[in-house]
């Protein structure tokens, strides 16, 4: 059953709909490489169709533009992700890491990849 919605009062205030935006992200997104070039993809997950649309709906609100797709939301331009990672402040330390390294090497380190780099930058210590 669909029954996951966006409430009024958090879609109908800015601030309150960026913190929940970030909550959201941070437990059922992802940042990773776009598979056919080196860009990156910001993406929220969901199997409930309503709730997609609440949340392709709220971040066109925030002024992204977004892509939807059967089980996720997803934000492709550059300058959307950048504004995203800006505005929307995620808090999930792997995404963050993900990003850091995109904005520094050009592209989206896959998360084993990541983790060895942590691993081994741990390990110099």
């Amino acid at each position: 059953m669909n029954r996951l919605r966006i409430p009024l009062q958090i879609f109908n205030n800015e601030a309150y709909l960026k913190r929940f935006i970030r909550g959201l992200f941070d437990t059922d997104g992802s940042f990773t490489r776009h598979h056919k070039n080196s860009g990156a993809i910001v993406e929220i997950s969901s199997g409930d169709k309503e709730f997609l649309k609440d949340i392709s709906l709220a971040l066109n609100k925030l002024k992204f533009k977004t892509n939807e797709g059967a089980r996720g939301i997803k934000i492709y331009k550059k300058e959307h992700i950048e504004r995203f990672f800006k505005i929307i402040k995620p808090s999930n330390p792997k995404h963050n890491l993900k990003y850091t390294t995109f904005k520094k090497q050009g592209f989206v380190l896959f998360t084993l990849e990541l983790m060895k780099r942590v691993d081994s930058s741990m390990a110099r210590r």
